[in-house]
C-alpha cells in the first residue's frame, strides 16, 4: 500500500508527484532508508528544465567510484494520461553504464542479480544482495557489459512491461 494519497500527492502538502520527487518520498515510495541514499550519493536537485519544481540526482559511478554521469528523477509516478517523464540524463554525453559499477566486488561466489533500474538495485543491496542496475532493459550493451558479468553466476530479473 502506497503511503500516499490516491490524487498521486505527498501527505498533507499537495505537491503533485507526477512532476516532483525528492529524497525523502523516494525513500517512502520505495520502502528504502535514506541514510543508504545518502551513502549511494542521492540528493535533492531542482527539477532540469523547471526550477520550480524538486528532483532528484542519482550519481552512475564508475568502478573506482567516480562519477560517470547522474540520472535525474523528476516525477514519482507517471502521469494520469500514461506518460512517462519521470527519468532524465544530465547533459554530460559520456554514454551509459551499469549502475553500481563501483559496489561490484572482483569476483567471489555470491550470484550476481541483473536488475532492471536504480530502485532494483538499491533494493537489493539494501538486502544484502549484489546487485547491478541497467538503466532500462533496451541499455545492456554486450560490447560495454559483457566483462562485468564474465565469470559470475547471474540471475537476470526482467520486469514484465
Amino acid at each position: 500500500m502506497s503511503p500516499f494519497d490516491d490524487n498521486l500527492q505527498w501527505p498533507g502538502d499537495g505537491r503533485d508527484l507526477t512532476r516532483n520527487c525528492d529524497v525523502a518520498s523516494y525513500a517512502m515510495a520505495k520502502l528504502l532508508p535514506v541514510s543508504l541514499l545518502d551513502e549511494l550519493g542521492i540528493r535533492n536537485v531542482s527539477h532540469p528544465h523547471n526550477p520550480s519544481r524538486q528532483a532528484i540526482a542519482i550519481p552512475y559511478r564508475n568502478p573506482d567510484g567516480t562519477v560517470h554521469r547522474e540520472r535525474h528523477r523528476t516525477a514519482l509516478h507517471k502521469m494520469a494520461d500514461g506518460s512517462d517523464e519521470r527519468m532524465r540524463w544530465d547533459g554530460a554525453e559520456n554514454g551509459t553504464i551499469l549502475y553500481g559499477l563501483d559496489r561490484l566486488p572482483e569476483r567471489g561466489a555470491q550470484p550476481l542479480l541483473l536488475v532492471e533500474g536504480e530502485s532494483d538495485a538499491q533494493t537489493a543491496w539494501h538486502h544484502g544482495y549484489l546487485a547491478l542496475g541497467l538503466p532500462g532493459a533496451s541499455n545492456f550493451k554486450p560490447e560495454r557489459d559483457d566483462g562485468y558479468l564474465e565469470n559470475r553466476d547471474i540471475i537476470a530479473i526482467v520486469e514484465q512491461d
